[in-house]
């Protein structure tokens, strides 16, 4: 019974660890991505290529 304790506390602790790490690893990159998204809606470029970076930047906001 010990043991199986010590398996899943060491299961969760490497789940933690790994989750933390993932989402650091996913958040630099969708931050530069988002980044030029904004430099993009400062610039004068077409009415469609407007939209796309509107959803970009909404798409960044609600995750």
């Amino acid at each position: 019974m010990i043991e199986a304790k010590k398996l899943v506390e060491e299961s969760l602790r490497l789940k933690e660890s790994f989750l933390s790490n993932m989402s650091h690893e996913i958040r630099t990159p969708i931050n530069a991505i988002l980044g030029f998204a904004e430099l993009l809606g400062k610039r004068d470029i077409g009415t469609e290529e407007n939209e796309y970076v509107r959803i970009i930047r909404s798409a960044g906001r609600t995750s």
